[in-house]
């Protein structure tokens, strides 16, 4: 095994990321340097008894964000991850894919809004959160994300067109139903200064 005492950090750092050898990945993974507990987590050869160890003493969010990019957890961990302090490790539980509902739905009640806005942004996000979301919120920005959300159902986006800030966002989203974006148009129309025969006129165009 190599002699730890006579490596620098780098070389230390270099070494918890490539090593196979599991009994140096363990005491690595002790190490008082986060960055290379960190490197421990993203190595591929690193077993999930390690980095569940890791995660039990673990206070620095540079590892617990390495965990959370670099390892497929298990539910215990992302369940773990979920309740951290730091809303920002929080939020990206919210953000990954294949995360556990009874997880994502926790987390859509959370007190930061940040983490509601990572949610709402998940491809993989249940329509049935995306409904709450929307529902018990007033936050534009967690609204935003939803309406951004591409696989958002269309009974929701068509909800938050009613809403003129939303209105945008609701278009620039690639999948929007046509039939939405032509009812907006429909409506600047009557909202614009013109006669009725020139409103009938431009809708017509695009009706």
């Amino acid at each position: 095994m190599e002699n730890l005492n006579t490596m620098n950090i780098n070389e230390m750092i270099k070494l918890a990321q490539s090593s196979s050898n599991i009994d140096l990945l363990n005491i690595l993974s002790v190490d008082k340097n986060e960055q290379i507990r960190s490197a421990v987590v993203s190595n591929p050869n690193v077993s999930m008894e390690i980095v569940e160890n890791i995660l039990h003493y673990e206070q620095s969010d540079l590892v617990k964000l390495t965990i959370l990019k670099e390892f497929d957890c298990s539910y215990s961990m992302l369940e773990t991850l979920s309740k951290d302090d730091n809303p920002e490790i929080r939020a990206k539980v919210g953000s990954l894919v294949n995360v556990p509902f009874e997880i994502l739905e926790e987390l859509s009640f959370d007190e930061d809004d940040s983490v509601k806005i990572e949610l709402a942004k998940n491809l993989q996000c249940p329509d049935e959160i995306l409904e709450d979301l929307t529902l018990n919120n007033s936050n534009i920005e967690i609204l935003k994300a939803v309406a951004s959300n591409v696989f958002c159902p269309d009974e929701i986006l068509e909800r938050l067109s009613k809403k003129i800030e939303l209105q945008d966002t609701v278009i620039s989203n690639e999948y929007c139903p046509e039939y939405i974006i032509t009812n907006l148009k429909i409506n600047d129309i009557k909202n614009k200064n013109i006669s009725y025969f020139q409103k009938q006129l431009l809708i017509s165009s695009i009706v």
